[in-house]
């Protein structure tokens, strides 16, 4: 059986990029060439490998677009400065994601 070639620090890492990178980016995840970079991994495609094997893990969840990745058990609320500023038609359309901070569960 071949041993997983992933330590749970490089994962953790992972994580710890894209959390950082939504909260800084209103929410949007970064590109796999943003997560290579940043967490030091030589190709984007060994950074999908890497979320593929997270999502088997459930740390992530990818939905529909390529940059769309989710943390499971997080949500996003809008900065204390933007609150009065979303209106009902932004939340009617979901824009007010763009303007969101992750808060994730412990």
């Amino acid at each position: 059986m071949r041993k997983n070639p992933i330590s749970s620090d490089k994962y953790q890492k992972i994580l710890d990029y894209i959390v950082a990178f939504k909260v800084e980016h209103n929410g949007n995840s970064p590109t796999f060439r943003q997560i290579a970079d940043a967490c030091g991994i030589s190709s984007s495609s060994l950074v999908n490998t890497y979320l593929d094997r997270m999502v088997k893990l459930r740390m992530i969840e990818r939905k529909g677009s390529i940059r769309m990745i989710e943390v499971p058990g997080s949500r996003w609320l809008p900065p204390p400065h933007m609150i009065n500023k979303i209106t009902a038609k932004e939340l009617e359309k979901k824009d007010a994601e763009k303007m969101l901070e992750v808060v994730l569960p412990r």
